[in-house]
């Protein structure tokens, strides 16, 4: 879990500072520079999780499914970034 986390992290801040400067020309792009942020800030919260977990071993909920969501995000953000990097998908 912590690794992903953390390869989330990575993909969001790339994410993050590739659209920095563009992110003020549509609303479109700033939505996505906003879900980029948003989703940076949940990856955070679980490598902190995971941290947690690693260091205590408690372990409070299924953190299986939070791993499944994060590399679903993880794609998604993946996609969404290619798309408007390469003109692939218009918004």
């Amino acid at each position: 879990m912590l690794i992903v986390a953390i390869i989330g992290l990575v993909v969001n801040i790339t994410s993050i500072l590739i659209l920095q400067g563009s992110h003020k020309i549509s609303l479109n792009v700033r939505s996505v520079f906003y879900h980029m942020i948003a989703d940076a800030a949940a990856s955070i919260g679980i490598v902190i999780v995971a941290l947690i977990i690693m260091s205590s071993g408690i372990v409070i909920s299924h953190s299986r499914s939070l791993q499944i969501q994060l590399e679903q995000r993880m794609v998604l953000s993946l996609l969404m970034l290619l798309g408007l990097r390469y003109n692939i998908m218009h918004f």
